[in-house]
Formats: C-alpha cells, structure tokens, sequence
C-alpha cells in the first residue's frame, strides 16, 4: 500500500509502480483514454461556497473579481481555470467569469478555515465537494452553500 499524487495516478503511466489504485478520481474523457474505471461506488457533487455573511455570491456567474480557493489539481480547479475537461463528450464547465482569481489549496478544508475567517478577508469564496464542505459544518464554520449543485462528478476506484 503506498500513497501518490493523484495526478500520477491520473495520467496512467504507473511504470509497474502499482497495479490498482483506490482513488478519488473524476470520470473525464481523458481520463477514461489511459484508465479502466470500476462501477461508481461514490458520488459526489461540488458546492460553491461562501461565508455566511457574504451577499454577493449565489453561484458561478457572481465570481468576477473574486477569489476562489479549490483544491490543487483538481477539477474545480481546472473548470474555474477555463481547462475544463469533458464527461461523456459534454464540456463540464459553464460560463465562467474571466477575471476571477483561482487560489489553489493542497489540503481539503484549508479553503474553507481560510473562508470562514470573514466575508471577503482571504477569499471571497470556494469550489469544493459537499462532502468536504459537510466535514466543515460539524466544525461549525460560519459558512454556506452559495450554489447548491455544482459539477456533479461521479468517482470510480480505478481498476
């Protein structure tokens, strides 16, 4: 059992380092071109989220000139970076502003700690799963769902 990045592991060349892996991996195009993925065993959809005082973003078109933490090298990252890869040969982003500014954080709830330290103080607003957003509300973080549904990705273990 080891750990890695999850972009080596999404890339495919696994130079016989492993031969399954148990990720969270969305299910693009691309990735289904170098991956065999299993039945879902876990679905997911994202929530753009903002601090509980914050009156100006109720979904993706509100984000201009604002700054929006997702999780690095993800695909809230991506969409909000205008690389939005395609699902089932649909592109999987919307209409995006163009000038917001995408902040990328490593570790999952770091965006949100950083979120809930006040309206507009760090960040302005975040891309991220419910479920990491979920793990957040039982930490009692002054935050809420500006955009209940978002890019809804189903994950598949790779096999």
């Amino acid at each position: 059992m080891s750990e890695s990045d999850p972009r080596l592991i999404a890339a495919g060349g696994w130079d016989d380092n492993w031969d399954i892996a148990l990720a969270w991996l969305p299910v693009t195009d691309n990735a289904q071109q170098v991956l065999t993925f299993s039945r879902p065993c876990a679905f997911d959809s994202g929530a753009l989220v903002a601090h509980q005082d914050n009156q100006s973003v109720a979904g993706l078109q509100d984000l201009a000139n604002k700054r929006v933490g997702v999780p690095a090298h993800s695909i809230y990252q991506q969409v909000l970076s205008g690389q939005a890869p395609s699902l089932q040969g649909e592109y999987v982003g919307g209409a995006i502003p163009s000038n917001l500014q995408v902040i990328p954080y490593n570790r999952d709830g770091n965006a949100f700690r950083d979120l809930a330290q006040g309206d507009g103080v760090t960040l302005d607003a975040a891309l991220h799963s419910r479920w990491a957003f979920n793990a957040t509300v039982q930490a009692e973080f002054p935050l809420k769902i500006a955009q209940k549904k978002y890019l809804p990705r189903p994950h598949w273990p790779c096999l």
